[in-house]
């Protein structure tokens, strides 16, 4: 619409009377406020898309790293309840693990792995992780 007003204000036309180029005149210069409030708030939206973006990813971000720190805490206790699960028979098997025959292997056990957990968390809060 800019382009198409300005062509005919600026050129000779015979179909477009000089009275009416004041009106085609004025009709531009809205037409040129309207266009720059729309790129106004086209690079205003813009912005709070991106914005909005940074926060998700931000949100991402702390979502991904809070899973990680608890996947590490489990990882050590997953691994010493499968070695201790397999149950092995001391007597068939050259292992000797006494904690099976013990009578307070069990808790012992559990007491450990919660020991584990609660060093891995100590050490994620004194390392500001968590």
């Amino acid at each position: 619409m800019r382009d198409a007003l300005a062509t005919l204000i600026r050129n000779d036309v015979p179909y477009v009377k000089p009275e009416t180029k004041i009106f085609l005149n004025d009709t531009l210069d809205h037409s040129l406020r309207l266009i720059e409030l729309v790129e106004t708030q086209r690079d205003m939206l813009t912005g709070l898309i991106e914005m909005h973006l940074s926060l998700s990813q931000a949100r991402t971000s702390d979502v991904i790293s809070y899973l990680t720190i608890v996947s590490v805490i489990f990882i050590p206790l997953t691994f010493l309840a499968g070695v201790w699960g397999m149950n092995f028979d001391p007597e068939a098997s050259p292992w000797n693990m006494p904690e099976l025959k013990a009578q307070y292997g069990y808790p012992a056990a559990l007491l450990f792995m919660a020991l584990v957990a609660l060093g891995l968390v100590a050490f994620f809060r004194w390392k500001k992780w968590l």
